[in-house]
């Protein structure tokens, strides 16, 4: 039996955020979530159903020259096997693939590069170690906290967004300086105005 996810959409554009900001990349964008977060403002209305086939072969039209694909959401790995099969078929098709999530599920596939931009307590994370570590900004003894319990190669601070303005801008710019191995990552795709 064919393996299908719900799938949002599938485009390219630029990575626009983290350690791979400006790399062009085909972005995979399953439905579904299992945290309801107030600033969230992505959509996550199932467009179709595919197979994992079917959506390679869609990556594979619109990918050109892009050996990037980065798998998102929603919540991705919430998908299981379907998740699972999509990484490796990606991957054994010549793909470097990246993977976004919460950190709330395992997974039992190995994509090349994991983000784990985290919304619930470290101790309720099935996901505790990734390349990089992407902190929405809410505190300095918050992203200390994380920077002990959680390991990755990269730590990023993010600030959240509310319309076209940066919250506590001033207080990440200080953290930044007094903490030279975090780094900030924006929205680029946002402040370019493309998807």
């Amino acid at each position: 039996m064919a393996l299908k996810l719900p799938v949002v959409e599938i485009f390219s554009s630029i990575q626009g955020e983290g350690y791979w900001t400006g790399r062009a990349a085909v972005f995979v964008r399953l439905a579904g979530c299992n945290l309801h977060c107030g600033f969230c403002d992505t959509d996550h209305t199932v467009k179709e159903v595919l197979t994992v086939e079917q959506i390679c072969d869609r990556v594979n039209l619109i990918s050109r020259a892009i050996r990037f694909v980065v798998i998102t959401g929603g919540e991705p790995t919430s998908h299981g096997f379907g998740f699972d099969g999509l990484v490796d078929d990606l991957q054994v098709q010549g793909y470097l693939v990246a993977v976004e999530t919460n950190g709330c599920y395992k997974f039992f596939s190995a994509p090349d590069w994991v983000t784990v931009s985290p919304k619930t307590p470290f101790e309720t994370l099935k996901t505790q170690k990734g390349n990089e570590l992407k902190l929405l900004w809410t505190s300095e003894n918050e992203a200390h906290s994380w920077a002990k319990a959680f390991t990755a190669d990269y730590y990023f601070i993010q600030p959240i967004t509310r319309g076209d303005k940066f919250t506590c801008l001033t207080e990440i710019m200080q953290f930044l300086r007094d903490n030279p191995e975090w780094r900030l990552s924006v929205q680029l795709h946002r402040i370019l105005g493309v998807r």
